[in-house]
């Protein structure tokens, strides 16, 4: 669906939720109903010349018009705009390169909530296209508006009887069909409006929509989840010796090479029902117009993630690497996992929104309205792991395109890989995930506007005022179940690896016998609580759990006039006041090396000491955890001037120009109250202490202090600390939100109706943007943290991702849009128009503990749309481009321990998606259509910069899902 976009401004209802002025409702007889691509196009087009300020709209007649599965996925064909996607649908928009979280989404007015523990965004995949009148996205600010809407903001409007203007019925059918899985994707919607008269000055409007489908997609997955580490070789080229490093700078060092601790491939195939209803209540009587209106969207989603991953670190600690090449390895002592997981989730979002304008007096209007959002999520997990342990494993070809890897047996004695029966159920144990997701917002507002002439021209003065309450809650809990006759992989094998992946992930299953099993297994398996596993069940239970809240007062003042002809000033402020909670834990997992205890008790036992002190003993080397209340909070108040002009000095001409501030609040994976410190007994080797009980204590221990004497010497033999103390979480709820500036101007030229150019300018200054950053060595002191001091006493932190404040950041660029109808070509090739739009921008900041400047993350230096087409009164063509360039993800991503590293930031390369679109009118009303979508099957890759005097980069995430195509019909009375 190629979407017109154009630059346009319309108010939102109050503070974005204002009702439109009655008489600015179309009635029956004036409703032009657009159709085809051209007639879209050149609709939205019209309201741009009218417009106040820099909006892109999407109108009715144009969503559809490509068949893309999502909001998200119409919205990036908009000049400026790209997406990010999971499993290949676009889920989050871009605005001008700024990372997703900087644009707001709201459905009529309404703020939407988040189904993800990690940010305060929505995903664009809940609500159904085809029950929206118009898609607006808002590029600059008003005082009106809410302020955090750094990027723009993205209003979905619902159909209602006012809006459409007319009786009217509409409904689709459709099958789709996904290329990689062979699967078929069914879809219906439908909706009517209905308006009645009820007196000579009032009406009432109803309407109501629904839109179902059932879509099955598959993604390939490669995947680096647990960052990079350098090997080096201390040795010599002929007789190497390889070790972990934290960089290459020793001098006894030949060579180095940076590697992924462990890699996956995974199959995710996800089954989405989705449903979505709306309905809308609307009555206009004099100068009073009510409206009522309600969305509701599930989806319930069945994820099944065949997962095989493959350590590079060690197993049992005795890793061994044969052969170490540029992009290659051979390394013994590995480890794989087969981990297929089952999962239900179930999505809700639910909204309502009450929005009022009574008109009173010769000059005043009055608007008010409340609303209230709530989604939530809720799913369930099971999880079998199946681990073929100390075995040889053998990659090649390490790049950004993925890896190539070989499993073999070590040893005759070990494990063989290519035998399935040789995975097995890892420590007999199956796990279960229980998630709980709640997000719901509260808004009341209102607002006052009066009428007046200004320099004998009209204007109007407006305030209002806003109170926006959010609470945010999330649970998280995992339970362990030790079961007996635990099954092998090789119970469940039916091919040689799964169906249609391009991966080589060892073996397909029987999934429908291996989820029977995994339920049966749980049901007669016994709850494993902390006297088994310690007091990580504590862990697992409340860690990421957290609630958050967000209360937010804001008021403005806007005024709106005319100081000469054909110039329009829309300025003033507003003022938001924002307090922000947060209660979680602070948790700190301890774990002994369990190879080393067992050591330790056998030379006690052998040592003649008591059963009882050597189980004491043992006890305290159980792993424990410590939990402890964790909260923050903060508060601040912002002053937000704003002022847009519109100038037009032609009839063909229209210059807008703008000066805006806005900001930002963290997101919360950012400022979560949740603080999660780990100690790993890793500087203990078994073997080492093997051989200093028997050469130095004559093969027993006599006593506890012995034990404790043979731990200090074989810690001091082979030279590492005793303990690594590192924070896979840190959470900040004090951080400041960040702040911008924001420049626009732009110039749009309309010497025909079929002929329209335009051309933006944006500069952005960003302060205090917050960005994910890894901490390490020295630099820990300056969060408050010592440095690791290889002890459990020490209280110290080698190393952790966080989030902070930056400095500044800038961003600017230009955005071009152009459409042309060639109407005046003969014959035919009258049919023929096209419509490209173009976004190049640039970045640069700077950030505390980064001693470098970089590109802001997310941002794409180029962002471009070409579609083109020809149509005539029966039958319509389009095929459209879609690019994307590359950008940052994150910086050090890898955890590197030098945070200045640029070989541990994740990047994201380009892409190019190109769709085919057409239309038949097989009767007036009635219209068939075919989409083919991504049919070059583009990708998206992420990779790890990497150093190029070493490997070069490394991927990171690659996801591969093939193209889909559909057809349907649509009719509309």
């Amino acid at each position: 669906m190629a979407l017109a976009a154009c630059l346009a401004w319309q108010p939102a209802f109050g503070q974005e939720q204002q009702p439109a002025d009655p008489e600015d409702e179309q009635s029956d007889e004036n409703v032009i109903i657009v159709e085809g691509f051209r007639g879209a196009i050149e609709s939205a087009l019209d309201q741009e010349r009218e417009a106040d300020g820099l909006v892109s709209i999407v109108t009715a007649d144009d969503i559809g018009q490509f068949g893309d599965p999502t909001v998200a996925e119409s919205l990036q064909r908009i000049s400026g705009v790209s997406i990010n996607r999971e499993n290949g649908e676009g889920q989050q928009v871009s605005i001008r390169g700024l990372p997703t979280e900087f644009a707001t989404v709201t459905i009529d007015g309404t703020r939407l909530g988040t189904s993800d523990s990690n940010i305060n965004s929505t995903n664009l995949d809940f609500f159904s296209a085809d029950n929206l009148s118009q898609i607006e996205v808002n590029k600059t600010l008003t005082p009106e508006q809410d302020a955090d809407a750094i990027a723009g903001s993205v209003n979905l409007q619902s159909t209602t009887a006012f809006r459409r203007g007319r009786d009217a019925i509409s409904l689709r059918a459709e099958m789709g069909y996904q290329d990689r899985n062979e699967a078929f994707n069914p879809a219906i919607s439908g909706d009517i409006t209905r308006i009645f008269d009820v007196g000579s000055d009032s009406r009432i409007g109803i309407a109501a929509g629904f839109a179902w489908s059932d879509r099955d997609t598959f993604t390939d997955q490669t995947e680096v989840g647990d960052g990079l580490f350098f090997l080096v070789n201390e040795g010599s080229l002929e007789d190497p010796e390889y070790d972990d490093a934290d960089d290459c700078t020793d001098e006894d060092t030949v060579e180095c090479f940076l590697r992924p601790r462990e890699f996956d491939l995974r199959v995710d195939e996800r089954s989405r029902e989705r449903l979505s209803l709306n309905g809308a209540l609307e009555f206009e009587t004099g100068r009073t117009l009510l409206r009522l209106i309600g969305n509701y969207s599930t989806v319930d989603t069945l994820r099944i993630n065949d997962r095989q991953t493959f350590a590079l670190d060690r197993s049992n600690r005795d890793r061994e690497i044969d052969d170490l090449g540029t992009f290659s390895g051979n390394i013994t002592d590995a480890r794989s996992e087969r981990r297929i997981r089952p999962q239900n989730i179930d999505d809700e979002v639910f909204t309502i929104a009450f929005e009022g304008e009574t008109g009173f007096g010769t000059d005043w209007t009055l608007f008010y309205g409340g609303d209230y959002s709530s989604n939530s999520r809720v799913s369930d997990q099971t999880e079998g792991r199946f681990r073929a342990d100390d075995i040889r494993l053998i990659y090649e070809n390490l790049s950004a395109e993925g890896v190539d890897v070989v499993l073999e047996q070590e040893d005759d004695d070990e494990a063989d890989p290519n035998d399935p029966f040789d995975w097995e159920l890892n420590n007999d144990q199956i796990n279960q995930r229980f998630e709980d997701s709640q997000d719901e917002f509260v808004t009341l507002y209102a607002d006052l506007q009066r009428d007046f002439a200004l320099f004998g021209r009209d204007a109007d003065i407006k305030v209002g005022v806003q109170n926006r309450s959010r609470e945010r809650d999330f649970d998280f809990d995992r339970f362990e179940y030790l079961v007996d006759d635990a099954p092998s992989l090789g119970d469940f094998v039916i091919s040689d690896s799964p169906d249609f992946t391009r991966l080589d992930i060892s073996y397909g299953v029987d999934r429908d016998r291996l989820f029977t099993a995994l339920d049966q297994l749980v049901a007669g398996g016994t709850l494993l609580g902390p006297e088994d596993l310690g007091n990580g069940v504590i862990l697992n239970s409340i860690a990421s759990d957290y609630t958050a809240e967000e209360d937010t007062l804001a008021g403005y003042l806007q005024l709106t006039f005319e100081p000469f002809d054909n110039v329009q000033v829309i300025g003033g402020f507003r003022v938001e006041r924002s307090e922000f909670s947060s209660t979680g834990s602070r948790v700190r997992d301890v774990e002994f090396s369990a190879e080393a205890t067992d050591v330790l008790e056998d030379a006690l036992d052998d040592g003649g000491v008591a059963q009882a002190t050597i189980d004491a003993f043992v006890a305290g080397r159980s792993a424990f955890v410590s939990v402890d209340p964790f909260s923050g909070e903060n508060s601040y108040t912002e002053f937000f001037p704003s002022l847009n002009i519109r100038w037009e000095p032609t009839d063909t001409l229209v210059v807008r120009a703008s000066y805006t501030e806005g900001l930002k609040r963290p997101e919360f994976r950012e400022a979560a109250a949740i603080l999660q410190f780990r100690a790993r007994e890793q500087g203990l080797d078994e073997d080492t202490l093997q051989d200093i009980i028997d050469d130095d204590f004559g093969g027993s221990l006599a006593s506890i202090a012995e034990a404790e004497a043979a731990i200090a010497a074989a810690v001091a033999e082979d030279g590492d600390p005793r303990f690594e103390n590192d924070a896979p979480e840190v959470r900040d709820p004090t951080l400041d939100p960040l702040t911008s500036r924001n420049y626009d101007a732009s110039i749009s030229w309309y010497p025909s109706r079929n002929t329209a150019l335009s051309v933006a300018f944006f500069y952005k200054e960003i302060s205090n943007f917050i960005f994910p950053v890894g901490i390490s060595g020295d630099d820990v002191i300056d969060f408050g943290f010592e440095p690791d001091s290889g002890t459990l006493e020490g209280g110290g932190v080698s190393r952790f991702t966080t989030f902070i404040n930056g400095d500044d950041a800038s961003i600017y660029g230009v955005e071009l849009n152009y459409y042309q109808a060639f109407t005046f070509l003969p014959g035919p090739l009258s049919g023929l128009f096209m419509q490209a739009n173009a976004t190049i921008a640039e970045s640069e900041a700077s950030a505390p503990f980064v001693d470098r400047t970089f590109a802001f993350p997310d941002q794409s230096d180029l962002i471009g749309n070409l579609s083109v087409g020809w149509e005539n009164d029966v039958f319509s063509f389009r095929a459209a481009g879609v690019y994307q360039g590359d950008r940052l993800r994150g910086l050090n991503q890898a955890q590197l321990d030098d945070s200045n590293d640029p070989a541990g930031d994740i990047l994201e390369e380009e892409r190019f998606q190109l769709d085919f679109s057409a239309r038949y009118e097989v009767l007036e009303d009635v219209q068939i259509y075919f989409d083919a979508i991504n049919v070059l099957e583009a990708e998206d890759n992420r990779f790890f910069r990497g150093d190029p005097s070493l490997n070069g980069p490394i991927f990171q995430a690659l996801e591969d899902y093939g193209a889909t195509y559909q057809i349907g019909v649509r009719a509309r009375f």
